[in-house]
């Protein structure tokens, strides 16, 4: 997932800057090993050199992952710092927006759950059919709005996030 939102960091113009850094604190049991061709650590961490505003007020986005290592395969959310991925996620998306174009065949393709025209769209956007007709296929531009929030637990993750969709013709011309 990371390595995913990195890669599109730089064809939106999005830098991270230099007053950002990550800390942390590997416990003396929980070095870091390689284990079946893979490097496993764990660690506290905490990101350093975001402003005021940026600085994320709830307890429950600041969690800290167990640093109890075993050999019986813990949870997710005893290996996944929510305070890191959270602030992390802060400092790239916090102030940025990451444009995604889905044109009408894409959205068909992954089989969204309602078809992405104007008839099914009218009634989240009233008098769209009024505006451009019925049927009419329709594409997506979805952005972020500010960073989501993740929440680890026995059961779920959890994702809070804000999103802006523009709705556009089948080509993004209107």
């Amino acid at each position: 997932m990371i390595g995913s939102l990195v890669s599109v960091l730089p064809e939106n113009d999005i830098h991270i800057g230099n007053d950002f850094f990550i800390s942390y604190e590997m416990a003396d049991d929980n070095r870091a090993r390689i284990e079946n061709g893979r490097i496993i650590g764990y660690f506290a961490g905490d990101v350093k050199g975001l402003s005021e505003d940026q600085q994320i007020k709830e307890e429950k986005y600041l969690q800290l992952g167990d640093l109890n290592l075993d050999n019986n395969d813990a949870p997710f959310q005893y290996q996944i710092s929510t305070k890191v991925l959270n602030l992390m996620f802060e400092v790239i998306l916090g102030k940025n927006q990451i444009p995604v174009d889905l044109s009408y065949d894409v959205i068909t393709a992954s089989k969204f759950p309602i078809a992405f025209t104007s008839t099914q769209l009218e009634g989240a956007i009233p008098d769209l059919c009024d505006f451009i007709g019925y049927d009419v296929p329709l594409s997506g531009r979805f952005k972020n709005a500010g960073a989501p929030r993740f929440v680890f637990n026995d059961e779920a993750m959890t994702i809070k996030y804000s999103l802006e969709v523009e709705v556009w013709d089948e080509g993004f011309t209107k």
